[in-house]
């Protein structure tokens, strides 16, 4: 008895996660999940598995009758045996897909799960969904493929389908169809219990038709995500979506909720997320509306920082559709953003006022549209946007009503054909909008008959519309961009259709060193460990010699070195302020100089005689000036003109 009673103490029991195979394409009659023995069906495996356990499946191309649905399971990976293993669902059934809001892979009320390694292709039918995660907790997506998500006509009848949703569409029955399907949707459909802790990671998502949803979606009650350093491209309409307030309970897995609507809309807000490092770009809608490569609408607590964003409709944009809702503490950083259709960055919300009766409405109401507040954007690279010819008259940026926000340390550049800089549809004041230390180009401002800035200034839903073709016009009527320059960026390559397009600066720019340490304006419990300058596009240090530069990228100070050029070198230059000469050592003569007026943009050339030049004729004010010798050794000074 002694004995075994010692025994039992020091036993130790261990579960040890099992791996099982699948093979759609297998012919054994008798499976036991087994490398040589694998499940023929997902439906037999996922029957068996519910924890701690690995499904592999294996190389080849899997063609599926229904969707693959997890249901309840935890610690649970669900992988691909190699780059050939592909699953298909160009078989399913069009009312299969629409009777249950299909999907290749659903994902219902799961904890600790691992999607990885998949490639999922071909659905089409209305509502079809490649992968979808809903109610579930700590899960990671992560270099997984999806694509060939198409929406299709339906032969739904319109009693069957509800009215009320656009676009309303017959086919040539008579009956209605919504042209909709998504890629990948992150899912809170409880709205007493958030789906969290979710990490899409390193995926690829292209080719997609999905009409008028969108290609990656978090949606309804969820927090705590990230999505880093995925590919989104090729894809219709909407890249990444961040959504809130609009019922997602009643659109998940039970069609009805059984509670009040306006209980389970009050938590329908994504929140505490985390867009990073991604690639996004050619998202064009197709139903002559205007999408986004990245939208956060109507969510809170979202960071949008380090992505590159080109050749969509707008670059990124941040507003709220649903009346009477708001999306607030947004981050929008270090992101380079170009040749977009429509604006570079589009925020605020619009419709503000009632246009019907010409009422201003009550700064706690909204007519057609959702509040924007509290928003940040800061060093970003917007150029080149509006290349639509039908929307060139946003220019890089568009800014509607917004409260609390700050838009600062960007680079708005409106070279060739792109030349308006700005558009604002509210005359903003500088209570609700500090908008200040941005650097602003356009090689077309010396044609007097260009708008570089426009202004629909909305007051009593009468529209004004305030044009402006020079930097100072504008900030003498409004108050913004007090410190702000007109002035070439200098980017390396900026040339529209160029194939080695390089948006970093040469090291003579103004932007070095230029941008405003505003680190502490993100001092805010919202932003969380995001309370500080974060790294720029090259994830390298933000912050050099104590100084930040305006745009997505930092001059680091060896780069200074291997360019032979250097801001940190004293280059002694007297009298400065000046009202005449400038003198500057003997070793500069024969030098070229450029003058730029850093508001106007205007530019003076010459050569340094006798080691001075006259700048007496020029127009009072702050001057950039590069110096380059024989030898082709540039440096720069700044010189104020009095």
């Amino acid at each position: 008895m002694k004995k075994i009673t010692f025994l039992m103490m020091f036993c130790v029991f261990v579960v040890q996660a099992q791996t099982f195979y699948v093979d759609t394409n297998g012919t054994n009659i008798v499976s036991d999940g087994t490398y040589l023995n694998p499940y023929t069906s997902f439906k037999d495996v996922m029957d068996v598995v519910w924890s701690d356990a690995t499904v592999v499946v294996k190389s080849g191309t899997h063609y599926l009758s229904e969707g693959i649905v997890l249901w309840g399971k935890e610690n649970v990976i669900f992988t691909a045996e190699n780059d050939q293993t592909i699953i298909d669902g160009s078989q399913i059934p069009e009312n299969y897909v629409y009777n249950v809001n299909g999907a290749l892979v659903r994902i219902v009320a799961c904890k600790h799960v691992t999607i990885s390694k998949l490639k999922l292709q071909n659905i089409h039918a209305n509502h079809s969904l490649g992968l979808i995660v809903e109610n579930s907790d700590n899960m990671l997506i992560e270099g997984n493929e999806i694509l060939g998500i198409k929406y299709a006509v339906t032969t739904k009848a319109i009693n069957e389908v509800g009215l009320g949703i656009p676009p309303h569409e017959y086919d040539q029955y008579g009956n209605l169809f919504l042209r909709t399907a998504t890629a990948l949707q992150i899912l809170g459909s409880d709205y007493t219990d958030s789906t969290s802790n979710i990490k899409i990671l390193n995926n690829k998502l292209y080719n997609n038709k999905t009409g008028w949803s969108e290609t990656l979606v978090i949606k309804g009650n969820v927090t705590n995500f990230l999505i880093e350093n995925n590919e989104v491209r090729n894809n219709s309409n909407i890249g990444i979506d961040i959504s809130g307030h609009y019922n997602a309970c009643e659109q998940g897995w039970q069609n009805n909720c059984g509670v009040p609507i306006e209980e389970y809309t009050h938590n329908s807000q994504a929140n505490n997320g985390v867009i990073k490092g991604n690639l996004v770009c050619n998202n064009v809608s197709e139903n002559g509306i205007h999408g986004a490569g990245i939208y956060v609408d109507g969510a809170k607590k979202i960071v949008v920082e380090n992505n590159t964003v080109h050749n969509n409709d707008f670059g990124i944009s941040v507003g709220c559709e649903k009346i009477g809702k708001s999306a607030s503490d947004i981050l929008v950083r270090n992101n380079l953003v170009y040749e977009n259709k429509n604006a570079g960055i589009d925020v605020g919300g619009f419709n503000y006022y009632n246009a019907n009766n010409g009422i201003p409405l009550d700064l706690d109401q909204e007519a057609y549209s959702g509040l924007v507040t509290n928003v940040a954007i800061v060093n970003n690279t917007i150029a080149n946007n509006s290349n639509n010819i039908q929307d060139f008259y946003n220019g890089q940026m568009l800014i509607s009503y917004l409260r609390n926000s700050i838009i600062k340390n960007n680079i708005f550049y409106a070279g060739g054909h792109h030349k308006r800089l700005f558009s604002m549809s509210y005359k903003l004041t500088t209570s609700h909008l500090n908008f200040d230390h941005n650097i602003f180009y356009t090689t077309d401002f010396n044609n007097d008959s260009s708008v570089l800035i426009s202004i629909n200034a909305k007051t009593n839903g009468q529209g004004e519309f305030l044009d402006y073709n020079d930097l100072i016009s504008f900030t003498t009527a409004t108050g913004h961009n007090q410190h702000a320059i007109f002035s070439n960026p200098y980017f390396v390559n900026s040339n529209t259709g160029s194939l080695n397009l390089d948006f970093h600066v040469n090291a003579i720019s103004p932007v070095v060193g230029f941008g405003e340490m505003i680190q502490e304006s993100y001092q805010n419990p919202v932003f969380g460990d995001y309370t500080s300058t974060g790294l720029d596009l090259d994830t390298r240090d933000r912050v050099v010699n104590n100084t930040i530069d305006v745009g997505a990228y930092q001059m680091q100070e060896q780069q200074f070195t291997d360019k032979a050029i250097s801001f940190f070198e004293d280059l002694t230059v007297f009298p400065n302020p000046t009202s005449e000469y400038i003198y500057v050592p003997s070793t500069y003569d024969e030098s070229t100089y450029t003058a730029t007026n850093i508001l106007t943009g205007t530019i003076t050339n010459g050569v340094v005689k006798n080691g001075s030049f006259f700048m007496g004729n020029l127009q009072n004010g702050m001057y950039s000036i590069v110096f380059t010798d024989v030898s082709g050794v540039a440096k720069s000074i700044k010189i104020y003109k009095n």
